[in-house]
């Protein structure tokens, strides 16, 4: 029998309604803090209760990058600040790159968070989200030889994921 992914399972049906949503549009800035896309900055497009965005980050003193683009379901009740809802659903695709001196890392993971807007006024708020990554994708090129009995290897098929971010309504 076949192994039902529930992560992909909930990406799919997410993806296919978010079409079924229209309305007006909003572009909104970010900068944040988070796993997989460490300290970050990104740009959020909104239609309706849909938000698309994509976010760039990097760790400081580390050559590890993050790549990330997600979809985000506002659910729930709106506050007095904006016709958004706060609560939502964040179905994400991360790419992520470390290089360090014995190797390089590619990693891509797909993720589904929850989270919630803190609206602080109508143009500034507070997003925070949680929930889980889960690896769909690696590659790691070791650029000194090692003994493969001394390297302890970690599992990284599913991970935890968290975000918090400043957004600013443009």
């Amino acid at each position: 029998m076949q192994k039902i992914n529930i992560v992909r399972f909930i990406t799919l049906i997410l993806l296919v309604y978010s079409n079924i949503i229209f309305a007006q549009e909003k572009v909104n800035i970010s900068t944040g803090i988070g796993f997989p896309e460490y300290l970050n900055v990104g740009i959020h497009y909104q239609l309706s209760q849909i938000q698309l965005s994509i976010k760039y980050g990097a760790w400081p003193g580390k050559n590890t990058k993050a790549i990330t683009s997600d979809i985000r379901l506002h659910l729930g009740a709106a506050s007095e600040l904006s016709t958004r809802r706060n609560w939502f659903i964040l179905l994400g695709f991360n790419y992520w790159r470390n290089v360090n001196e014995i190797k390089i890392e590619e990693y891509t993971f797909i993720s589904i968070r929850f989270g919630r807007d803190f609206n602080i006024s109508r143009k500034f708020g507070i997003s925070f989200s949680i929930g889980i990554l889960e690896n769909i994708g690696q590659n790691e090129v070791y650029k000194v030889s090692i003994d493969d009995g001394l390297h302890g290897g970690v599992d990284l098929s599913l991970l935890p994921g968290i975000g918090l971010e400043l957004f600013y309504r443009i």
